[in-house]
This record gives structure tokens, C-alpha cells and sequence, in this order.
């Protein structure tokens, strides 16, 4: 995990939860930040996300880190000239995110162990220079909205990894955007 996120990690806890949430830009950017990642490596980097998907309510930051997180480590792990594939869905007002790479894979034998912190697989502890909070701070963020994340892996190298986020959504009303836009225009 980036120095930088360092503050954001501490700060997960004390967030408010029933932030609005606009759908466009937070993948938007999430897309281009990957996408970067994924061209210095020469990873083959996608992402399927729908254009109708609502304005609802939920913590942006916690949300953000947590997939930002995901996606940085399928870079982080997938070797040059493979691939990462990011995916959104929303099936009955449960928002679900998944992040597929062709990287080392995660030993299965350490599948209970993955969301601790400080934990790092071994078939990576010496590869990349990383703290192991990544994924519990990921965990936590996700959790505390009552989501959840779980990811599947065969544990051979090449064949990667897939995790998964799934939150609940509250979508937004006509009112509730009103309101957010009118406290928007306010600020400025």
C-alpha cells in the first residue's frame, strides 16, 4: 500500500456512513487509475462497467480504498503481458464488484489467513515491498457498510485470483440528489 494511503487507512473508522454516492465518476476514476498501473506493466487491463447504474448512498472513501486496493494488487501481482479484467453489476440493490487477474495466484492452504492483518500469502512475501494492512483495511471498509469481500483462487501461478465485493445500496431519490446538489453549490 502506497505511504500515502496511510491517513486514509487511519481515518476509516471515524467516516460517516450515508455519503452520496455518484456512480460515473467514482468508476471513472478508479478505471484510469488501474488502467495506469495496469500500461506501466503491460498488463492487458479491462473493465466492463454499465452507464445506467444509480446515485445511491455509501462511504465513497471506504469504498474507494477498498477496490483501489484490489485492483492495485492484481497489478501488483499479475507479471507483464497479463491481464487484469474489473467488472461492476447491480442485481437487486446489492452493488458487486470483481477484480480477475492472471497472477501468482493465492495458496489455498492460506485461504482463513488472507483478510488478517499484516498477513502476506507466501508464495509473495519477499516479491513486492508491501505492509500486509491492504486487505484487512479493505475488509473492514467493506464490512462496516455490511458488505462483503471474498475472493477465489486455485493457487497456481498464471491462473490469478478473483475477488469479489458485493455492498448493499440505498439508492438515491430525485430529492436526496436535489439536496446533495443544492450542499455542492453551497460549499463553493
Amino acid at each position: 500500500m502506497p505511504l500515502g494511503h496511510v491517513g486514509t487507512c487511519v481515518s476509516l473508522s471515524t467516516r460517516r456512513l450515508a455519503e452520496m454516492f455518484f456512480s460515473d465518476p467514482f468508476f471513472a476514476k478508479l478505471t484510469h487509475i488501474a488502467s495506469l498501473g495496469a500500461s506501466k506493466k503491460k498488463i492487458h487491463y479491462t473493465a466492463s462497467i454499465p452507464t445506467n447504474l444509480p446515485t445511491a448512498f455509501l462511504d465513497e472513501m471506504r469504498t474507494h480504498f477498498s477496490i483501489e486496493n484490489l485492483l492495485n494488487n492484481a497489478v501488483k501481482y499479475t507479471p507483464e503481458d497479463g491481464s487484469v479484467e474489473f467488472a461492476v453489476t447491480l442485481q437487486n440493490d446489492m452493488l458487486r464488484c470483481s477484480v480477475k487477474d492472471t497472477g501468482v495466484g493465492i495458496p489455498k492452504a492460506e485461504k482463513d489467513k488472507m483478510f488478517s492483518q499484516m498477513y502476506r500469502a507466501s508464495n509473495v512475501k519477499n516479491t513486492v515491498e508491501v505492509n500486509g494492512l491492504g486487505l484487512y483495511i479493505a475488509n473492514e471498509a467493506i464490512e462496516l457498510q455490511g458488505g462483503k469481500i471474498w475472493y477465489e483462487s486455485e493457487g497456481i501461478p498464471g491462473k490469478g485470483t478473483t475477488f469479489f465485493v458485493e455492498l448493499p445500496l440505498k439508492i438515491a431519490t430525485k430529492e436526496d440528489i436535489e439536496r446533495q446538489q443544492e450542499k455542492n453549490a453551497a460549499k463553493k
